[in-house]
C-alpha cells in the first residue's frame, strides 16, 4: 500500500481504508467482522434485519439491483468469510435509521468519541467537512451528518440533524437512484444541501439527461446515423449546459456494452470531433477501436489521449500492453 499524502492534510474517500480498519479491529478482537458488529451494534440497537453475510431471511425481501436501462442485475450474496466493511452490509432503511439515531445520541460511545465523530477533521468543500468516518454539512438548519452509497445497481443517501432530532434514510436499487437525490432532500428535510452539490449527481430532470434519452430513443428507432443527426439538431435547440464530452461518451459505452461496436465507434468519433482538446474522448475511442480489433487506430488515439493528459495512467498502461 502506498500513502499518497500526509494523514490529516487532504480529504480522499477510500472504501479500502475501511477494509484496513476492519482488519485492524478483527486482529485486536479476534472476531470476524459480522460476529463483532452483531455483538456490538446490530443486537444492542435492534437491527434484526442487518448482516455483513447473506441470510436466508433476505431471499423473500431482497430488492434486485438494476442498471441505467432498468435491467435487473445479478445480486451478490456473500455467504461465507468475514464480511466486507466497505461493501457487504445488507440492511433495511428502518434498521439503518436505528444506527443513525445511535450516532446522533452517542449510544454506547464515550462522550469524547461521540463528539469527535461529529467534529470536522478535514475540509472537503464549501460548508462540507469530514468527521470520523462520516460527512458533515453546515447550512441554515445547523450541522448535519450524512453519508452516501454508490455501488453498481444500488444508490443510497442518509442525513441527520442532531439539533432537531430529524433525519432521513433512503435506499434505491437502480443506477439512476441518485438522480432523485436533490428532489428527495427537498421533499423530506428541505433547505440547501452543499453536500449534495459537492456529490454533483445528474438530476432526473437535467437537460443533459433529456438530451441523452432523446439520442437513445432516436438510435433505437432509426439507427446511429439518425442519432448523430439528432445530436446536431438538439445542439441548436437545447441549453448549452446539456452538452459536454461525457454525453456522447455515455452513449458510446452503452453501445459498446451492447456489442454494437461499429455504432459505438461512430459515437466516440463524433465526440472526438466535438472535443478535440479533451483527453477522455480519445481514450474512449481508443478502447472502442481495440474492441473492434483495430490496434493501429487504438494506439493512435491512446497516444493522443496521453499527449493531452500525461497523467492518464490507464491509457499509458494500455499502450504498454498492446505494444508488447
Amino acid at each position: 500500500m502506498t500513502i499518497d499524502r500526509e494523514p490529516g492534510t487532504e480529504f480522499s474517500y477510500s472504501g479500502e481504508g475501511f477494509v484496513y480498519l476492519q482488519l485492524a479491529v478483527m486482529n485486536l478482537t479476534g472476531e470476524p467482522l459480522d460476529q463483532l458488529v452483531r455483538r456490538l451494534v446490530f443486537e444492542p440497537l435492534g437491527m434484526n434485519s442487518s448482516s455483513y453475510l447473506w441470510q436466508d431471511m433476505f431471499e423473500a425481501r431482497v430488492a434486485l439491483p438494476h442498471n441505467a436501462e432498468g435491467e435487473a442485475l445479478r445480486k451478490n450474496k456473500p455467504q461465507s468469510g468475514r464480511g466486507n466493511a466497505a461493501a457487504s452490509l445488507h440492511t433495511t432503511a428502518p434498521d439503518f435509521a436505528r444506527f443513525m439515531m445511535a450516532v446522533m445520541n452517542g449510544t454506547a460511545l464515550r462522550d469524547s468519541t461521540a463528539a469527535a465523530m461529529l467534529t470536522s477533521q478535514i475540509d472537503v468543500d464549501s460548508n462540507v467537512t469530514w468527521g470520523l468516518g462520516i460527512g458533515l454539512q453546515d447550512n441554515e438548519a445547523g450541522r448535519s451528518f450524512w453519508h452516501w452509497g454508490d455501488n453498481t445497481g444500488y444508490k443510497a443517501y442518509t442525513i441527520t440533524y442532531p439539533e432537531h432530532g430529524a433525519g432521513v434514510v433512503w435506499f434505491t436499487n437502480s443506477e439512476n437512484g441518485q438522480s432523485i437525490l436533490e428532489a428527495m432532500l427537498g421533499a423530506t428535510v428541505g433547505g440547501e444541501h452543499p453536500a449534495a452539490e459537492w456529490l454533483d449527481y445528474e438530476a432526473y430532470n437535467s437537460p443533459s439527461r433529456a438530451v441523452r434519452e432523446a439520442l437513445i430513443a432516436t438510435y433505437e428507432e432509426q439507427g446511429i446515423e439518425a442519432a448523430m443527426a439528432e445530436y446536431h439538431r438538439l445542439k441548436n435547440t437545447e441549453p448549452a449546459e446539456a452538452f459536454d464530452e461525457f454525453l456522447l461518451n455515455s452513449l458510446g459505452y452503452r453501445l459498446l456494452r451492447a456489442d454494437r461496436i461499429d455504432d459505438a465507434v461512430a459515437a466516440f468519433e463524433l465526440n472526438v470531433a466535438e472535443y478535440p482538446d479533451a483527453s477522455n474522448p480519445y481514450d474512449s475511442l481508443g478502447e472502442a477501436y481495440l474492441v473492434a480489433g483495430d490496434t493501429v487506430r487504438a494506439i493512435v488515439n491512446y497516444e493522443k489521449s496521453v499527449e493531452l493528459d500525461p497523467d492518464n495512467a490507464g491509457g499509458i498502461a494500455v499502450l504498454e500492453r498492446i505494444r508488447g
